[in-house]
């Protein structure tokens, strides 16, 4: 590895290349006319007073033909030599690496980025990774965008190799077929030496890496392997390449109930961006944890219902607007309800029929279920405007209640209504509504309720109920 400068010359323009000495040349002793000694050193600390002088490495040497004149200017210290000017105190700096030298070219590069996916959820030359659980949709998500892409235009799927390593033959065999007619280019083997060969042969600028899965290359829970692939694939995209990394969520989600980027934190943290990715039923939707630079922060796609993934590459639409937004939470409702009812349950029965001070029922099902305080306050808030009703109650304080639809107390209608709502609910069935020959004339539904015990007695809301 060359020494790199960390010094720069200032010309003393006069047709001779100027030259930085060398810290052990300062330490030389040269000698003056009058047969004193002095070092460079001491010469640049009191340069006004050698000014214009001649100096010369041997003593008492009546030959001219290696003195040199020493010139001061602006504050710099020159040897004037033969063929070259020697800099006695150049500046400290880094020549061109120093990119603040230039900054109206990068400026202009900003003006110029570019993304390979059409949702824009990253940029071209950039070291991204895209992670979901299993099924999530993250390289159909992935493949489908980079289709759109190419279809209009963005990029060249000629420039755009899918490395596939997590298939079996039956999907190699559907995805060769699709990506085929995209002139992207499949493998299935990774090497290194690949993106070495395409640096030295100058073909990396503007060329995309699908790495799909990235635990197929390295052993993501060994520190430096990760370390030194993402430093390796950096030298990529700093030739002008993209590199985007498919890899997958541990099996147990985080404490807020999100995925967790498997393998250790190098992954996450030497990437330019990381993109989560989640599929609630039809929806899928890619967010952004982590960005360096433009690119969106999320994107919802809908997909249809076929399995034949070349149908479903070409159904996959991106949605916008608030009715995204409401589709996504919706799905992320149902979803959850119907993975978490027990939970769901625990929340009906601890609000009950009054409202529940927000502090005091995270309080308690945390005590309950044992679940992290941060999960459960997700929890909750996922549900709202699902299931629960926030409301603002005295001093401040944010009380939850059921909606409408889920409390017997608030639903509307006269009280055969209620009665099949009930039934409906599961409260209790059909066959015991006959057997206790509940007569809807004769009997208060709320007494009945709570007499049979399926509702707690409160005497302040029912005064009238005996219990």
């Amino acid at each position: 590895m060359s020494k790199p400068n960390v010094t720069e010359c200032v010309p003393l323009n006069n047709g001779k290349e100027t030259k930085a000495a060398p810290a052990a040349k300062l330490k030389m002793l040269v000698y003056l006319p009058d047969g004193n000694c002095v070092t460079l050193q001491e010469i640049v600390k009191n340069k006004e007073s050698y000014d214009g002088k001649t100096i010369t490495e041997e003593k008492n040497t009546a030959s001219t033909k290696d003195n040199c004149k020493i010139v001061v200017k602006d504050g710099n210290v020159y040897l004037l030599g033969a063929e070259a000017n020697l800099h006695l105190n150049p500046n400290f700096g880094f020549g061109s690496m120093d990119l603040t030298k230039n900054p109206s070219a990068l400026k202009k590069a900003l003006s110029r980025v570019s993304h390979p996916i059409k949702s824009k959820l990253v940029a071209m030359t950039e070291l991204s990774v895209v992670y979901g659980s299993p099924g999530s949709g993250k390289t159909l998500a992935i493949l489908s965008d980079i289709r759109r892409s190419i279809l209009d235009k963005t990029i060249k799927g000629e420039d755009v190799v899918y490395v596939n390593l997590d298939d079996s033959a039956i999907g190699l065999a559907e995805k060769a077929e699709i990506l085929a007619g995209l002139k992207i280019k499949m493998i299935k083997e990774f090497d290194l030496m690949m993106l070495y060969s395409m640096i030295e042969e100058n073909v990396a600028e503007g060329k995309v890496i699908i790495i799909d899965t990235v635990k197929k290359i390295v052993n993501l829970m060994d520190k430096a392997q990760v370390a030194y692939l993402m430093k390796k694939l950096k030298i990529f995209t700093h030739a002008g390449g993209t590199v985007i990394l498919i890899a997958h969520a541990n099996k147990n989600l985080g404490l807020d109930g999100l995925p967790v980027l498997e393998g250790v934190g190098d992954l996450k943290n030497d990437a330019d961006c990381v993109v989560r990715v989640q599929r609630h039923k039809d929806i899928i939707t890619m967010t952004n944890e982590k960005n360096r630079s433009y690119v969106e922060l999320e994107a919802i796609f809908q997909t249809s219902e076929t399995k034949d993934y070349k149908s479903l590459m070409h159904s996959i639409k991106q949605l916008s607007g608030q009715e995204a937004i409401d589709l996504k939470l919706q799905r992320e409702q149902e979803c959850f309800k119907e993975d978490n009812r027990r939970l769901v349950e625990t929340i009906t029965e601890m609000i009950g029929l009054f409202p529940a001070q927000k502090t005091k029922l995270v309080d308690d099902l945390v005590k309950d279920t044992g679940l992290s305080r941060r999960f459960i306050v997700t929890t909750l808030e996922l549900l709202e405007g699902d299931l629960l009703d926030l409301e603002k109650g005295p001093n401040n304080s944010k009380n939850y209640s059921l909606r409408t639809n889920d409390n017997p107390e608030k639903v509307e209608g006269d009280e055969e209504d209620v009665m099949e709502y009930l039934i409906s609910e599961g409260y209790f069935t059909r066959d015991e509504v006959e057997k206790n020959k509940v007569e809807h004339e004769e009997e208060d539904v709320k007494k009945y309720l709570i007499r049979e015990g399926y509702i707690p007695c409160y005497e302040e809301a029912f005064p009238e109920a005996a219990c």
